[in-house]
Formats: C-alpha cells, sequence, structure tokens
C-alpha cells in the first residue's frame, strides 16, 4: 500500500506541484521531515504508530518512514504551498481539505493494516495532529519563528497528554 501511494505522490506532485521553484519550499520540506525525525527518536520506545508493509515482503518501519519523509513530504510540501488560496475562509476550507485528504488516507492503510495504532494513538489523534500539521506548515512558510514556537508547545502537549516518561526521551 505505501509503494502505491509512493508512486501516486510523485505523479500528483509532478503534475500540480510547483517544481520550478521547489527552493522556494526547500526551508518547509526540511521543516517537515526534521519534524518527524524527531518525533520518532522521542517515540522511539513508545511509538504511537508504526507503518507496515503489506505486500508479503518485510520492509522495516524506519526505511518506510524515511520513504515518506523524502517522497510523500516534499511532494505534499510542493503542492500544498504552491496551491495555498488567498483570504481566510479559503485558507480555512483548504486547510480542512488536506486534514481529510491526509486523514482518510491514513483511514486507508490502518483498514488495510498498512499502520498500526499504539499508546492510546486514534484516527481521531490523527485528525487533531494533521490540523495542527497543516497549519503550522502554512505558518513556518510564511513565519518560520511563530511557526517553531508552536511546533514546540504542540510537541510539549503530545508528551504531556501522550504521558511520555522523560526517561525514555533519548
Amino acid at each position: 500500500m505505501h509503494i502505491l501511494l509512493f508512486i501516486v505522490s510523485i505523479l500528483v506532485a509532478y503534475k500540480w506541484g510547483d517544481w520550478k521553484n521547489w527552493e522556494k519550499y526547500y526551508p518547509t520540506i526540511l521543516y517537515f521531515g526534521f519534524f518527524d525525525l524527531i518525533c520518532r527518536s522521542v517515540y522511539h520506545d513508545m511509538p504511537l504508530w508504526i507503518h507496515k508493509c503489506t505486500i508479503g515482503i518485510q520492509i522495516p518501519n524506519t526505511i518506510i518512514s524515511l520513504a515518506w519523509i523524502f517522497i510523500i513530504y516534499p511532494s505534499t510540501v510542493l503542492i500544498y504551498l504552491y496551491r495555498f488560496p488567498k483570504g481566510l475562509k479559503n485558507q480555512v476550507l483548504y486547510i480542512l481539505q488536506w486534514v481529510l485528504s491526509y486523514t482518510a488516507i491514513e483511514w486507508v492503510l490502518h483498514l488495510t493494516k498498512a499502520i498500526e495504532y499504539h499508546n492510546n494513538w486514534t484516527i481521531f489523534s490523527s485528525l487533531i495532529f494533521n490540523c495542527g500539521m497543516f497549519t503550522i506548515l502554512w505558518m513556518h512558510h510564511q513565519r518560520r519563528r511563530t511557526a517553531w514556537i508552536m511546533t514546540f508547545l504542540m510537541f510539549l502537549i503530545f508528551i504531556q497528554f501522550y504521558k511520555i516518561p522523560l526517561s525514555l526521551i533519548k
């Protein structure tokens, strides 16, 4: 399932992404991947979700996660930021569209056992997380310092809510 998603992601980004100006989005692409790596490091001993390969061969979660960082996230940013609308109402609707799309894709991955939830994580957790993530991605593109502050606050909330003991943080 993940491999199909990687292929579709590349094709969709090729068609609708802003490849000519990729340098403009590069800091946000790096931010997206960096944040994911930090979360995976902090939650390493107590993961909230694990990616699984469902095509009969064993591909480690780490490899699938890295493919997300190098394929899905850049594709997402190249489309999402390039097509971000003007006007608050349109922006809210646009963010909501991305949140629902990402959550729906994750739901399909969960139904096909391509992603497993652990430690009280649910699809509702992903929905809430996606709301923050897509808002902060736009914020990072516009006001990086504010986005980092919001990221840090969101990170602290998640550590508290999901009861990650500080002793597990490596």
